[in-house]
């Protein structure tokens, strides 16, 4: 994960999809993480157009990337983690 003043750089792993998703700061409306810690995705939700999810698999590093996102993405650009829903949860299609 890499933040510049114009853009958001997420490195994928090999076995997903090589090479990185690059998500200009300017189409940025939020962020949303999703899913368990060690297998989240990343939702880039953007001004106009469909939001881009990555499942980045950053495994033990998730809670670092997570932390620095909040911290380093301006305030303009929301960061939501979602937590994952329960059993029940998922069963009512929560």
């Amino acid at each position: 994960m890499r933040l510049d003043p114009a853009h958001i750089y997420l490195r994928l792993p090999q076995n997903v999809r090589p090479g990185h998703a690059q998500v200009p700061l300017a189409d940025l409306r939020a962020l949303v993480v999703k899913g368990m810690p060690g297998q989240r995705s990343y939702v880039f939700v953007r001004r106009v157009g469909e939001p881009l999810a990555v499942r980045s698999g950053l495994g033990r590093l998730d809670a670092r990337v997570v932390n620095f996102l909040q911290r380093a993405v301006p305030a303009s650009i929301p960061v939501e983690v979602q937590e994952p829903p329960t059993f029940l949860g998922a069963i009512r299609g929560e």
